[in-house]
C-alpha cells in the first residue's frame, strides 16, 4: 500500500486498521477526515500509540472514553485532548498516573489540585 495519498474511506478502512498496528501516528496522519472521525479507527490507533489522538477529529478528541484510552497508553497524549477534557480530573489523573509529565498539559485549575499534582 502506498501512503503517498490520503486513504479512501470504506475501501481502505481494513488496510488502515492493519497499518495502525505498525505506525499509528503516521497512518492516522494520512487518512481522510471521515476516518479521523471513525470511533473504531481512532480507538485502534490510540491503543497502539496514544499520540495518534492528535490526528483524530475534534469530536473524537472530546470523547472521554477515547481520550482515556489514549492517556492510559501514553500520558502525554493529554496534550491532544480537547480543552474540556484537559480540565477533567479523571482524565488528567489517568494521564498523570501513566506519565507525571502529562501534568504540564492539564488545565490550570487542575495543576494546583493536590490529588493530581502529587499523584
Amino acid at each position: 500500500m502506498s501512503w503517498g495519498a490520503p486513504l479512501v474511506p470504506n475501501r481502505e478502512k481494513a488496510a488502515l486498521l492493519v497499518a495502525v498496528q505498525e505506525d499509528a501516528v503516521f497512518a492516522m496522519s494520512r487518512v481522510t477526515n471521515a476516518l479521523k472521525n471513525d470511533r473504531e479507527v481512532c480507538t485502534m490507533a490510540v491503543k497502539q500509540n496514544g499520540n495518534a489522538l492528535e490526528h483524530c477529529s475534534a469530536k473524537m478528541r472530546n470523547d472521554e472514553a477515547l481520550v482515556l484510552e489514549a492517556v492510559r497508553q501514553r500520558g502525554e497524549a493529554l496534550m491532544h485532548a480537547s480543552e474540556n477534557l484537559r480540565g477533567d480530573k479523571i482524565v488528567v489523573l489517568e494521564a498523570v498516573k501513566q506519565d507525571g509529565r502529562a501534568l504540564a498539559h492539564a488545565a490550570l485549575s487542575l495543576k494546583g489540585d493536590q490529588e493530581v499534582a502529587f499523584y
